[in-house]
């Protein structure tokens, strides 16, 4: 994407924002911490809102919207525009009726797996559907050891959770602590008795290390780890095959998030 500078009164939005988000996680801002980089590494075109209304075009010839009633968002990343209601656009842009919004962020990678258990959650009580968001982004105004390491791709994507018509059954979410990837295995044994997904069929979708702890006997999806949020959603749409349970994974500071779909007849 095209590179273009941001404006000072951008730039110290940004400061602003990271000493404020150092502060309410008990940690002190110096400016040897900001970015200093960033503004000549950011292109506008990074920013949420207008990486996902590139694909509203498509999204809107190939989907009917008439039954979506809650729209969620998951990012780990900050949004280039901080303070934008990515998800107001969407709902004003599809002319959507008065829908439920929500945006799962601060959590880490996993945070549209648990978005995904959210829409779950609110459609055991009625029949409508719901429209999923997942953007991140790669700048930052902050130095980060961690993310630096992850190495985050600008990306997004949207999809439609239906309640009717679907090829993937919704099974369940769960989060629990792995500290090491060495007992995986007894881990997605656990996870195929509690969800009730068959070995057989079996199909996890995790990270290349994860993968790499599983017999060769397992098949396996591997993810894209530097599209963070959207990661498994996305290898999963590249890869899928019906009539197959897939178990979506991803492991985050010693803890192992997972969903669990499982195919339909």
């Amino acid at each position: 994407m095209p590179r273009q500078a941001i404006s000072p009164a951008q730039e110290y939005y940004w400061h602003s924002y990271a000493s404020r988000f150092f502060a309410s996680n008990g940690l002190d801002w110096h400016e040897r911490l900001a970015n200093l980089q960033h503004g000549s590494q950011t292109s506008d075109m990074t920013a949420f809102i207008n990486m996902i209304n590139q694909l509203l075009p498509v999204y809107r010839a190939r989907n009917d919207m008439s039954h979506i009633d809650s729209v969620l968002m998951a990012h780990w990343t900050p949004d280039l525009h901080l303070g934008s209601s990515v998800i107001n656009y969407v709902i004003e842009s599809l002319r959507l009726p008065a829908c439920l919004a929500l945006t799962i962020s601060d959590r880490g990678p996993d945070a549209a797996l648990f978005a995904l258990s959210s829409i779950a959650n609110c459609q055991r009580e009625d029949n409508h559907d719901s429209l999923l968001l997942i953007a991140d982004q790669s700048n930052l105004p902050y130095h980060s050891d961690l993310l630096d390491s992850i190495a985050p791709e600008n990306n997004a994507c949207l999809f439609s959770v239906c309640c009717h018509e679907r090829a993937l059954h919704y099974r369940g979410f769960c989060r629990h602590p792995q500290p090491t990837a060495q007992t995986l295995l007894q881990t997605v044994t656990a996870l195929c008795q509690r969800f009730d997904l068959q070995r057989n069929r079996l199909c996890v979708v995790a990270e290349p290390l994860l993968l790499a702890t599983l017999p060769p006997s397992m098949n396996g999806i591997a993810t894209n780890p530097h599209l963070v949020c959207a990661a498994p959603f996305v290898a999963l749409a590249e890869n899928y095959q019906p009539g197959c349970d897939y178990l979506l994974l991803v492991h985050y500071q010693d803890m192992l998030s997972a969903v669990a779909l499982q195919g339909l007849e």
